[in-house]
């Protein structure tokens, strides 16, 4: 199957994912409402995740950094 093709069916099972964990884990759907989804951060915090800081590591350690950051966009 081409990478075109996947592409969608991916999506699919992402969102078919992201609604189970949503309900599951959270207490909440795609159709809950803003307010349904303020009480549920009550009790699960929210972190967001962002690469380290390039400058003053070794080249060897920011070849790596720059070779998965170009892994993951694609």
């Amino acid at each position: 199957m081409a990478k075109k093709d996947k592409a969608p069916r991916y999506v699919r099972v992402a969102n078919v994912m992201t609604t189970a964990l949503l309900a599951r884990y959270f207490g909440v759907t795609a159709d809950s409402s803003l307010e349904e989804f303020e009480q549920a951060v009550v009790s699960h915090p929210l972190f967001v995740l962002q690469p380290p800081l390039v400058q003053g590591r070794p080249q060897a350690e920011r070849e790596e950094l720059r070779f998965s950051r170009a892994h993951v966009q694609q």
